[in-house]
């Protein structure tokens, strides 16, 4: 054999020999990434596992800390919430390689859309007496005058329709025409996301009115919910003035007045009103100074992993100790 062919043998030799080295390190590496892929994935399943528990722990440390301040006004006798109670205050707590946050906030300081519920007449009742619960259309559509929300008139009367139930079919035939056709509910809302549903509604004006108004279910599984009055010591300026007749000047007044000595008593809150607007007023069907309905938002971050809950907390019940959830979803960000 010639030196030539050797040489080429050789050179071929070589390079079969680099393929396979590289071809091994490829594998190699590969496997390596594919491990710590798997372990990255079984780190994120376990801190994922670890969030979900401490945010449940979480939940019920809010259920227990309004539970606690239930206990301690009926003990007192003195059934008031207020801003300043320690149920209002975030907390952040330190655990083993995580942090937990939360906030508890008074769902009855917003303003009920089930409210609206046999708030308007139904075209084609045979009813001739006034809804027995229009001054809560009124109270509505002058929170949406107080948020610059066109037709105010128009959505008022779409929600109440949207949350009574109507025996003559008509409000499902306004949907029933759209494209794609569906049904109104007729029935409470459970979210105000719902609100996006309404004729007449879009995201940019749920958006606008998400901040003041919430949707409380009281009808325990029936067709028809029980308004619930506003918590003058926790809500806004703009839903104190919508329910009271106030300008929004004048219900600013009156929060900071409230926000340094809270009121004890839905009567002694009325005279301010009638005090700072001789023409405005808040009977106890509108307004109240104590509450059943709160929301928890629970934040966990732990490890890679963030996750965070909101509940709807509802302390009315006397047959339970702790407050019951109502529902439970993802906390936005």
């Amino acid at each position: 054999m010639s030196l030539e062919m050797r040489q080429r043998q050789r050179g071929a030799a070589l390079i079969v020999a680099l393929l396979i080295v590289t071809l091994a390190a490829s594998t190699a590496a590969f496997a390596i990434w594919q491990q710590s892929l798997w372990v990255r994935q079984l780190e994120n399943v376990t801190d994922r596992a670890k969030a979900d528990q401490l945010a449940a722990g979480g939940i019920d440390l809010a259920r227990n800390v309004l539970k606690d301040d239930k206990d301690k006004d009926t003990k007192n006798n003195s059934l008031v919430d207020s801003l300043d109670e320690p149920w209002a205050s975030a907390i952040v707590l330190p655990a083993e390689d995580a942090t937990i946050s939360g906030q508890i906030t008074d769902a009855q300081g917003l303003f009920n859309i089930n409210n609206l519920v046999n708030s308007v007449p139904i075209s084609g009742s045979q009813s001739s007496s006034p809804p027995p619960n229009q001054v809560w259309a009124a109270a509505f559509e002058k929170l949406l005058a107080i948020l610059k929300v066109p037709k105010e008139h128009e959505l008022v009367t779409e929600v109440a329709l949207w949350v009574t139930p109507d025996p003559t079919g008509l409000t499902d035939l306004q949907y029933l025409a759209l494209d794609p056709p569906y049904r109104a509910a007729q029935r409470p809302m459970l979210d105000i996301a719902e609100l996006a549903r309404v004729k007449g509604f879009d995201a940019d004006i749920v958006q606008t009115i998400a901040p003041y108004v919430t949707a409380l279910d009281t009808s325990g599984g029936g067709a028809v919910s029980t308004p619930t009055p506003v918590n003058v010591n926790t809500a806004s300026a703009e839903v104190l003035a919508a329910i009271t007749g106030l300008s929004l000047n004048q219900a600013q007044v009156i929060v900071k007045q409230r926000d340094t000595t809270p009121y004890k008593d839905p009567g002694v809150f009325n005279n301010a009103v009638k005090a700072a607007n001789a023409n405005a007023a808040c009977p106890n069907t509108l307004c109240d100074v104590k509450s059943s309905y709160f929301t928890a938002t629970i934040r966990v971050k732990s490890g890679r992993i963030e996750a965070g809950y909101t509940v709807l907390l509802d302390r009315s019940q006397t047959t339970t100790p702790w407050p019951s959830i109502k529902w439970r979803k993802e906390a936005a960000d």
